[in-house]
C-alpha cells in the first residue's frame, strides 16, 4: 500500500527531463569553458616564457 501523501511529495520532487537536460547542459557549458580558459593560460604561459629566454639570449652584450 502507497501513502497518498508520499506519493505526491514523491511527484513534486521530480524534475523534468527539460529541465534536467537543462541543468546538464549548463554545468557541461561551465566545465568546457574552465577547461578551455586554463589551457589558454598555460599555452600562453608556456610561450611567452620561451619568448622571453629567446629575447634575452638574441639580445648583445655590451661592454
Amino acid at each position: 500500500m502507497i501513502r497518498t501523501e508520499h506519493a505526491g511529495a514523491w511527484q513534486r520532487r521530480r524534475w523534468t527531463l527539460q529541465f534536467r537536460l537543462a541543468i546538464g547542459t549548463g554545468v557541461l557549458v561551465v566545465i568546457c569553458s574552465f577547461m578551455l580558459l586554463m589551457f589558454i593560460n598555460v599555452t600562453v604561459a608556456i610561450i611567452s616564457d620561451r619568448a622571453i629566454d629567446s629575447a634575452l639570449l638574441a639580445t648583445p652584450a655590451t661592454d
